[in-house]
């Protein structure tokens, strides 16, 4: 039977120094993986990493080099593109950054090699570092047993929103981007479709993400985070999270408080009493299996809904 202390929420109440980084044992590849999810505050954890003096991260976010499949490396070879536009400005990142995208581009279609995946992050020299990549929420079974058995060190965090907060999110970015056609909320049945569409969504619930990893890498240290949590106490989660990944929270993230949210100006789509109506529907269950199995924050989501 699978422990439940291999996996559970971060307490601001732990207290958890980090070692001093001339005495870290060193350790091959990420130290961490954040493996999503999509719209529940990574951004914010990759930017207080980044800017850690005692980390070193990759020079693009959602890496996603782990995904099975064909795996595009989209974002890195965007990221090196725009890396040699600044070589040619004379404005070139620095080595390691640079040298990293080169070596991650070239993986780029070709079947997925941990060793591959954990010679890149040599680039780290003696610092910490770690891979954010939302997708990583939607592994199967067989590619989380993977990772347990080739980085069996690797520390693995979540970040965990509201299921109907974290969806309408979601749409508001593709609303941004031009990428929604409204008439999906012209009627119930028209959302309900569209909805039944998005076959990945049940995937991404935070009660079949956690099962997934409790059941397939039951050994790796994991922990989650409520967004919640970073918009009401940011401090202690800011520190909580760098004290589980091996950093020293005192440390100053270079100028950035710990309420920095770099999307905080991002246009929302207003949500229809329509839309409303058949979200709730739809996450009736979850809302409230998230409350019993999640607790914390995730107790008052169902209450919130009027659930």
């Amino acid at each position: 039977m699978v422990s439940d202390i291999s996996i559970r929420q971060a307490s601001p109440h732990e207290a958890s120094v980090a070692p001093p980084a001339r005495t870290r044992q060193f350790h091959p590849g990420p130290d961490f993986i954040c493996i999503g999810m999509p719209k529940a505050g990574t951004a914010w954890l990759y930017d207080q990493l980044k800017h850690h003096p005692d980390l070193w991260m990759p020079p693009v976010k959602e890496v996603n080099y782990l995904l099975a499949g064909n795996r595009t490396m989209k974002n890195t070879i965007r990221q090196l593109g725009r890396s040699r536009k600044k070589h040619q400005s004379g404005r070139q990142l620095d080595g390691p950054d640079h040298k990293f995208l080169e070596e991650a581009a070239v993986s780029a279609n070709e079947p997925r090699s941990f060793e591959r995946y954990v010679s890149l992050f040599r680039f780290k020299g003696e610092l910490l570092s770690g891979d954010v990549s939302p997708k990583y929420c939607c592994l199967e079974g067989n590619d989380i047993a993977e990772i347990a058995r080739h980085l069996p060190g690797t520390k693995i965090v979540l970040m965990v929103r509201d299921p109907i907060a974290r969806l309408w999110s979601g749409l508001s970015m593709l609303h941004r981007k031009e990428k929604l056609d409204l008439r999906v909320f012209d009627s119930e049945s028209t959302f309900r479709s569209f909805l039944a569409k998005r076959g990945a969504e049940e995937r991404m619930f935070p009660t079949a993400v956690l099962g997934r990893w409790r059941q397939h890498a039951p050994a790796l240290e994991f922990r989650f985070f409520f967004l919640d949590d970073i918009e009401s106490r940011p401090d202690e989660v800011r520190r909580d999270l760098l004290s589980f990944v091996g950093a020293d929270p005192d440390e100053r993230s270079s100028q950035l408080s710990a309420s920095h949210n770099r999307k905080s100006a991002a246009a929302k789509l207003p949500m229809p009493q329509s839309a409303r109506a058949v979200l709730v529907e739809h996450f009736a269950d979850e809302l409230r299996a998230c409350g019993a199995q999640l607790g914390g924050a995730a107790e008052a989501w169902p209450g919130r809904y009027g659930l």
